[in-house]
C-alpha cells in the first residue's frame, strides 16, 4: 500500500474498548480495495478491480487466523 498524506494508509483509524476493536477507513474506495469489484456492478470504475486486501479480515469481518494469533497471544 502506498503511503501518502491523503492516501488509504493514512486514513486507517482504530477504536478499542475492553472487549472489542474496530479498524477501518473513511475513504470511499477502501472497501473496493479490500474486496475488489466489477465494472458491471460499479459503472464509474475504469475496469474490474481485483481485491487488494490491506486489512487482515475476510468478507464476514472475521480476523485471519494469523492476525488473531498475533493479537491474542
Amino acid at each position: 500500500m502506498q503511503v501518502s498524506a491523503a492516501g488509504l494508509a493514512a486514513s486507517i483509524t482504530t477504536y478499542a474498548t475492553d472487549s472489542s476493536a474496530l479498524v477501518g477507513s473513511n475513504k470511499p474506495y477502501a472497501a473496493m480495495m479490500q474486496f475488489g469489484g466489477e465494472q458491471a456492478d460499479f459503472p464509474y470504475l475504469w475496469g474490474d478491480v481485483p481485491s487488494r486486501p490491506y486489512l487482515p479480515v475476510d468478507l464476514d469481518g472475521s480476523l485471519q487466523p494469523e492476525a488473531e494469533e498475533a493479537i491474542t497471544h
